[in-house]
């Protein structure tokens, strides 16, 4: 392997010729020419009109059989959370979540997060990370200027969460293990 002291510097020509490639057509991030709203610009990024889902549908496509998470003995591939994320958006849309509702994910990095934002970015519903650091007050302040009614939460953040589970209208989804006040278990939707 090696180290990072081992490693040359590039030049700043070296960087841009890599940009370029980058940028070019064809490129991951290739741009092109294009009027918006009566605006020429020079450099738009062709693929800007494409949502997160579409993009997301596309590389799961290219990347299928790809291990994406890794969790512990866990392994999870690009085309299994794909399937698991779909599985919750589709468990939203069922509940009347879509477009113009919030939903907010109040957990540790479990493999769930992933799932829950990819299926909640699909379901056309707007994602609200929550700070997992963040103590009861502040959870419910975050809850409460975000509007939102659903939370994806693991078992410290239900805790905190579940003295205004009532006052605020909450529905709590279980993320990953059941916790105090849960509605669903987002692991049995996931795996349903």
């Amino acid at each position: 392997m090696t180290a990072v002291t081992d490693i040359e510097p590039i030049s700043v020509e070296e960087l841009h010729e890599a940009v370029e490639q980058i940028v070019s057509e064809g490129g991951p991030f290739a741009v092109v020419p294009k009027e918006i709203r009566g605006v020429h610009y020079d450099r738009v990024f062709a693929l800007s009109e494409m949502s997160l889902r579409d993009v997301l549908a596309s590389k799961t496509v290219e990347f299928a059989s790809s291990t994406l998470i890794v969790y512990g003995e866990e392994r999870y591939t690009t085309a299994e959370v794909w399937t698991r994320s779909m599985r919750f958006a589709n468990w939203l849309n069922s509940k009347g979540i879509g477009p113009g509702d919030n939903v907010a994910i109040a957990m540790r990095n479990y493999p769930e997060w992933c799932m829950a934002f990819i299926g909640i970015v699909a379901s056309g519903a707007t994602v609200v990370p929550l700070n997992s650091w963040w103590q009861g007050e502040e959870l419910r302040y975050g809850v409460e200027t975000a509007e939102t009614k659903l939370i994806v939460v693991d078992d410290k953040r239900a805790d905190m969460l579940f003295p205004f589970k009532e006052d605020l209208g909450l529905t709590l989804i279980a993320g990953r293990d059941e916790v105090v006040g849960q509605d669903a278990v987002l692991r049995a939707i996931l795996e349903d």
